[in-house]
C-alpha cells in the first residue's frame, strides 16, 4: 500500500502549494489526506479484500482533492452545482481509509477477512465469452473488480439519496408558501429527473451485489469442500473426535450466512460491508445538513446559539442507544453459536433415520428412535426459548428507539415551526437528516441480533478453518519410496486415537505377485493395518516403503455407493464417463451382476436397492475396471456364499493377473487363493508382537 500513501502525500502537497491562490482554508483537507496516507503506510500485510477497499477510497480521495482545488481555482466554473465536490466528501473518504486500517486490527474483523480472502486470493478461473472471445478470467480479478464497481454504485446511490432529500425540502417549502409553479415543476420535472436514474442505479447495485454473493459462495464452498474431502481431512477429523461438529453444515449453511446472511435475511459480509460504506459515505453529508440547520435554532433564547445542536443531540442519542443495546444483547452471541450446533445435530439425526430406515424397521426401533429425535429437538427448543427471551427484550427496545428517532425531530422542532423560526422544508429536512445520522451512528446496535449471528458464523468457520489446517497433513510415520516394488513396514507402532496400542515393533513385507491372507480375531487391528497401508491412518509411527508409481485400491466390507446412476457407482472413484459402456457391463458380468448391465443409466439409491452381497460385487467390478497394482480386500466378500466367493477370487486372478491381493478374512476356503498367510494373535486389547507369517 506504499504507492497509495505516496499518492495521498502528493495530493496533500498539491493542496498546500495552492496557498498563494487564497486556499488557506484547505489546510484541514491536507491534514485529512496526510492521515489517510499514514494509515496506508502502516497498513502492513492486510487482507486482499481490505486492500481493495483502502485503495479505492484512497484513490478517490486523491482525485477528488485535486478536483476541489480545480473548482476553487475557477477551472470548473461551468460544472452543474449538483456535481460539485466539497471538502467534506474528500475528508469522509480519508476517514474511511483510516477507519479501515483501525478495523483491520480487531480480532473478529481479522477472522472475517481471513475467511473472505478465500475468494479474493482464489487461483481458480472463470470462463466467460466477451465480444465473441472466450476468456479465462481469474476469480480474484472478478472479485476485486466486482467490489470496486459495487462500491462506486453505492456511492452514486448515496449522492442521489441526498439530492432527493434536498428536492423534498424544496417541495415542502413550496407547499408551505402555496407556490404552485414551484410545486408542480418540482413534482413533475425535477423529482423524476433525479428519481428515475436513482432507481436504475439502485437496481443495478442490487443485481451486481447478488451476483457477487453467488460467485463468492461458489469459491468459498469449493475451497472448503476441497480441503475437507480431497485431502482426507474429513476422515481424520472424524477420528479426532467431536471438536468440529457437522462440517457439512458449515459448508452448506454457514458459508452463505457468512456472505449475505443466508436466504432468510440477516447480516453477511457483503451486506454489512456495503451497508457500512453507504452509511459512512452519507454520514458526513447528513451531519453537515444538521449543523447548518442548527444555526437557525434558538431554543434557549434569541441570543444563545449552540453550534451543531442537532448534530450533538443525534450523537448523544446514538451513544445511549448503542450502550444499552450492547448491554441487553450480549448474551445473544453464544446463543446464536449454539443454535446452529443443536439444529445441525437434530438434522443429522433425522437424516440417519432415513439412511438406516430398513434396519430400524426390522428391529421395531421406531419408538426408541422417536425418543432420540425428541431428545435432540429438546436441545433446539431450550436454546430457542432462551433466544426468544433475549430477542424479545432487545426488539422491544429497538422498536421504541426507532419510533422515537422518527418523531423526536418533530417533537423538538414543532414549536419552532409554529413560531415561524423554521420552515416546513427545514423541519422535514431536519427530521430526515436526524434519522439518517442517528441510524448511521446506531448502525451496529440496530443490527445487533444479526451481527451476533454473524459473529457466531465467523467463529464456526474460523474453527473449521483451524481444524482443516491441523488435519491437512496425514500424519503418522515416515513414508519412503521403495526400490524393489514391495510394500514394507519397519519397526512400526499402530495406535487407536485414544493412544491404545494395537501393534508395536511391527515389521512386515509384501512382495509383488505374492497374494497374502491376514486372519485373526476381530478387534486386533487388521483393518487398521490396511488404513496405514492406504495412507489415511494418522496414528502410527515407524517407517513404511511403497513402490514408486504403484496404484493401490482398498475394498472395505461395506462399500460406499454414491446416489445416482449405476454407471457412476461402478466407476467410482473415477468419474462416471471414465470407462466405456462395454467395459462397465463386462465388469458387472464378471462380478456376477450381469442382470444389472442394462441398467447403467438408472438413477437409484443403490446402497438401499442392492443387497449386501450385491454391493460387495459392485466393489469387485470397480476393481476390475481400475486394475490396481495392489488390491486390499477387507472382508470384501464376507456377504457372499462360499461358492460365489470362490468364483470372485478366480475372476480376480483371471482378469487381474498383474495385481497382488492382500485379503482380510475368516473363512478357511480363502487360504487356497493366497500364497502366504499372516495370523494376528490376540494379546489384551490388540496384537503387540510382530505378525506371525506362514505359508498358506
Amino acid at each position: 500500500m506504499i504507492w497509495l500513501g505516496a499518492t495521498l502525500i502528493a495530493a496533500s502537497a498539491a493542496v498546500l502549494s495552492a496557498e498563494g491562490f487564497g486556499l488557506g482554508s484547505h489546510r484541514l483537507l491536507a491534514g485529512f489526506l496526510v492521515l489517510a496516507a499514514a494509515a496506508s503506510f502502516r497498513a502492513g500485510p492486510v487482507s486482499a479484500f481490505h486492500r481493495v477497499l483502502m485503495a479505492l477510497f484512497g484513490c478517490e480521495a486523491a482525485v477528488l482533492a485535486l478536483n476541489v482545488l480545480a473548482d476553487a481555482g475557477g477551472l470548473l466554473a461551468d460544472r452543474p452545482p449538483a456535481l460539485t465536490v466539497t471538502e467534506p466528501v474528500v475528508m469522509t473518504l480519508c476517514l474511511s481509509v483510516a477507519a479501515l486500517r483501525v478495523l483491520a486490527g480487531l480480532p473478529v474483523v481479522r477472522r472475517a477477512l481471513a475467511i473472505a480472502d478465500r475468494f479474493f486470493a482464489s487461483p481458480e478461473r472463470t470462463h466467460m465469452t466477451i465480444l465473441g472471445r472466450r476468456l479465462a478470467i481469474p476469480d480474484r480479478v472478478l472479485a476485486r473488480v466486482g467490489v470496486v464497481v459495487i462500491v462506486l454504485l453505492n456511492q452514486v446511490v448515496v449522492v442521489f439519496q441526498i439530492q432527493t432529500l434536498l428536492i423534498s425540502s424544496r417541495f415542502m417549502d413550496a407547499l408551505q408558501a402555496y407556490d404552485g409553479p414551484t410545486f408542480w415543476h418540482t413534482l413533475l420535472v425535477t423529482m423524476p429527473l433525479w428519481l428515475l436514474p436513482y432507481l436504475c442505479f439502485y437496481l443495478l447495485h442490487h443485481i451486481l451485489t447478488a451476483l457477487l454473493a453467488v460467485r463468492w459462495r461458489r469459491s468459498m464452498s469449493a475451497d472448503y469442500t476441497r480441503r475437507w474431502i480431497a485431502t482426507g481431512a474429513h476422515y481424520r477429523m472424524g477420528l479426532a473426535g467431536p471438536g468440529t461438529d457437522n462440517p457439512d453444515q458449515r459448508i452448506q449453511e454457514d458459508v452463505p450466512l457468512f456472505i449475505d446472511g443466508g436466504h432468510g435475511g440477516g447480516s453477511g459480509v457483503v451486506d454489512l460491508t456495503f451497508s457500512v460504506i453507504g452509511t459512512f459515505s452519507s454520514l458526513l453529508a447528513y451531519a453537515l445538513i444538521l449543523w447548518k440547520l442548527s444555526d437557525k435554532l434558538r431554543p434557549f433564547g434569541p441570543d444563545i446559539v449552540i453550534p451543531g445542536l442537532l448534530l450533538w443531540a443525534a450523537v448523544l442519542y446514538a451513544v445511549v442507544i448503542t450502550a444499552v443495546t450492547i448491554a441487553i444483547g450480549r448474551p445473544l452471541i453464544p446463543l446464536s453459536f449454539r443454535r446452529q450446533h443443536v439444529e445441525a445435530d437434530y438434522r443429522y439425526g433425522l437424516a440417519r433415520l432415513r439412511e438406516y430406515g430398513e434396519q430400524i424397521a426390522l428391529m421395531a426401533g421406531g419408538r426408541t428412535e422417536a425418543g432420540i429425535a425428541d431428545r435432540l429437538f429438546g436441545h433446539v427448543q431450550r436454546n430457542a426459548y432462551a433466544m426468544i427471551v433475549m430477542t424479545a427484550g432487545l426488539s422491544l427496545f429497538q422498536v421504541t428507539c426507532t419510533l422515537l428517532s422518527h418523531n423526536l425531530p418533530y417533537i423538538a422542532l414543532g414549536a419552532l415551526f409554529l413560531t415561524h423560526q423554521v420552515t416546513l422544508g427545514d423541519l422535514s429536512q431536519a427530521a430526515a437528516a436526524f434519522g439518517s445520522v442517528s441510524a448511521a451512528l446506531t448502525f451496529f446496535s440496530a443490527r445487533f441480533t444479526s451481527l451476533a449471528a454473524l459473529k457466531a458464523v465467523i467463529d464456526r468457520l474460523f474453527s473449521f478453518d483451524d481444524a482443516l489446517d491441523r488435519m491437512a497433513a496425514p500424519g503418522g510415520g515416515r513414508v519412503e519410496v521403495g526400490r524393489d516394488g514391495a510394500i514394507a513396514l519397519a519397526e512400526a507402532a499402530i495406535r487407536l486415537p485414544d493412544g491404545t496400542a494395537l501393534a508395536e515393533g511391527l515389521s512386515l513385507r509384501f512382495v509383488p505377485g505374492e497374494n497374502v491372507l491376514i486372519t485373526g480375531p476381530s478387534g486386533t487391528g487388521k483393518s487398521t493395518l490396511f488404513r496405514v497401508l492406504a495412507g489415511i491412518w494418522p496414528h502410527w509411527s515407524g517407517r513404511m516403503s511403497l513402490p514408486e508409481g504403484a496404484s493401490l485400491l482398498v475394498l472395505p466390507q461395506a462399500p460406499y455407493l454414491p446416489v445416482g446412476s449405476l454407471r457412476a457407482a461402478v466407476s467410482y472413484p473415477a468419474p462416471a464417463d471414465a470407462f466405456a459402456d462395454e467395459a462397465v457391463a463386462a465388469a458387472l458380468r464378471d462380478a456376477g451382476l450381469g442382470h444389472l448391465a442394462a441398467s447403467l443409466d438408472r438413477d437409484e439409491n443403490w446402497s438401499q436397492t442392492l443387497s449386501g452381497g450385491e454391493r460387495q460385487r459392485v466393489a469387485i467390478a470397480r476393481a476390475l475396471l481400475a486394475t490396481p497394482d495392489w488390491l486390499l480386500l477387507d472382508e470384501a466378500t464376507s456377504a457372499m456364499d462360499p461358492a460365489l466367493e470362490r468364483q470372485v477370487y478366480e475372476t480376480l486372478k483371471r482378469r487381474l493377473p498383474q495385481t497382488t491381493l492382500i485379503s482380510i478374512g475368516h473363512r478357511d476356503n480363502l487360504i487356497a487363493h493366497h500364497a502366504r498367510r499372516i495370523d494376528v494373535p490376540r494379546d489384551g486389547d490388540g496384537f503387540r508382537c510382530p505378525l506371525a507369517a506362514q505359508a498358506a
